[in-house]
């Protein structure tokens, strides 16, 4: 019998009749017993078989800031990444917010720290009134999306200065320890009517994202 190797990575393919023709290379050398989440690799100038570890199948790399990426070399990651099972990998793709990486691995927020990367992600979407949270970005029925700042902001402060009624859609306060899906967020609407009080506070929020840099919708 011979054994076949990759001639670029000297990683172990096959075992066959040693008449059989392939691309590969070939030994007569037996490789080891290869255990699960190992490579035998072959090194034809010292024609002896070592175990490296082999990730590409049973695991993801990620970048510093939860980047996943797939492995396709054998042996140890490169600097600069951190090992992740698949389903690790899974969920970090559904809900990054829930990963930190610690020690120089990733692993999962306490629930304090997930509760608070909620709010975060949430306040990044809304701001704060007396009325209630208001959505920055809202979805109108042609499917057009409007800052609610910058595009709705005027016509809404025209009708309250001419005396009309302008009912908007504000959000209570979620409850951060458990998902804010979109269906959890939608239960939390309800509608109120816009005030001077509340045309100013979104003007002082407007200059606040002018100050601080938030970009508005084009």
């Amino acid at each position: 019998m011979i054994y076949s190797y990759n001639t670029e990575t000297g990683e172990y393919s096959a075992t066959m009749p040693y008449e059989t023709e392939t691309g590969d290379g070939k030994t007569a050398v037996a490789p080891p017993e290869i255990p699960e989440g190992k490579a035998a690799v072959y090194n034809a100038e010292s024609q002896t078989w070592s175990l490296v570890n082999d990730y590409r199948f049973s695991h993801k790399k990620v970048d510093s800031e939860l980047n996943i990426y797939d492995i396709e070399n054998l042996g140890d990651i490169e600097d600069g990444f951190y090992l992740v099972t698949n389903e690790t990998a899974e969920n970090i793709e559904l809900t990054p917010y829930k990963y930190k990486i610690q020690d120089g691995n990733v692993v999962e927020k306490t629930n304090d720290e997930i509760a608070a990367a909620r709010q975060e992600i949430f306040e990044n979407e809304f701001f704060l009134t007396s009325l209630g949270y208001i959505r920055r970005k809202v979805s109108m029925s042609t499917g057009e999306t409007k800052d609610f700042l910058s595009d709705l902001l005027p016509a809404i402060s025209m009708g309250v200065q001419m005396g009309q009624t302008v009912p908007i859609l504000v959000y209570n306060t979620p409850d951060f320890t458990q998902e804010v899906t979109p269906e959890y967020i939608i239960s939390l609407q309800e509608a109120k009517n816009a005030t001077t009080a509340f045309i100013q506070e979104c003007a002082l929020q407007l200059s606040a994202d002018f100050v601080n840099g938030t970009p508005l919708a084009l």
